[in-house]
């Protein structure tokens, strides 16, 4: 019997051609709380904090701040909504490149795994979408009522966090990391590639990219965002 084998997916960028996180922000404040102004200043604060050069951990940490208050079965039914609108909105979703390696993955009897800055509530829809059942997704602290406290636990999956992640999984599940495989889009996701022994750096031209040429890594260009495709409708 073969020894079980994973191969880990960034979301964003990577499988999805929107960042989830800000899109369903947007829904949040539009949809939901029917709030404008909210966005406006959401984006304000991140503009900010971007021109700022602040790291990509900290605007994690920023972001669920946002969350502060939200119950986590609210945050569900809105995720649930906003999945489907998104869908509506964008049917030129998926990158079908990806999305087909993640297929192929599957048949090949190598279990995806999302590996994530957003947050469980959120990947949830995507996962059931492309048949995804194991997630690694920002850890959002609850407080003894059900509410989220704005706070993030351990590890964060962003940066070296997707890595300390990834090894905890491995670890928990007696799998050698060479047996496994990786894929992400932005720099931030070397530490995850790092972590396999079959790293894949997505998309041409890229910081990322252009670091896995040199360290001999393939390199998967991607083009235009496919239609949503029947079987993840």
């Amino acid at each position: 019997m073969s020894q079980p084998a994973f191969a880990f997916f960034d979301v964003d960028d990577t499988l999805l051609a929107v960042k989830s996180m800000f899109d369903f922000y947007r829904h949040l404040c539009l949809e939901e709380f029917k709030d404008p102004g909210r966005l406006e200043a959401f984006e304000a604060d991140f503009r900010a904090l971007r021109d700022a050069g602040t790291p990509r951990e900290q605007l994690n940490h920023r972001y669920y701040t946002y969350f502060k208050g939200l119950s986590e079965a609210a945050l569900d039914g809105m995720a649930e909504r906003w999945w489907r609108d998104l869908t509506r909105r964008r049917p030129d979703l998926f990158f079908a490149e990806t999305v087909a390696l993640l297929r192929g993955h599957r048949r090949a009897g190598i279990t995806p795994v999302f590996v994530s800055g957003s947050c469980a509530a959120l990947l949830r829809p995507v996962a059931k979408a492309l048949e995804v059942t194991e997630v690694l997704a920002a850890p959002l602290l609850l407080d003894g009522r059900g509410y989220y406290t704005g706070l993030l636990g351990a590890p964060q999956t962003i940066g070296a966090g997707k890595k300390l992640s990834i090894e905890l999984f491995l670890r928990s599940r007696g799998v050698h990391p060479s047996r496994c495989y990786a894929y992400g889009d932005d720099i931030s996701d070397e530490p995850m590639l790092s972590a396999v022994g079959n790293p894949i750096a997505v998309g041409a031209g890229t910081t990322l990219a252009i670091l896995a040429a040199r360290r001999g890594w393939p390199v998967l260009p991607i083009g235009n965002p496919a239609p949503l495709p029947a079987w993840a409708a």
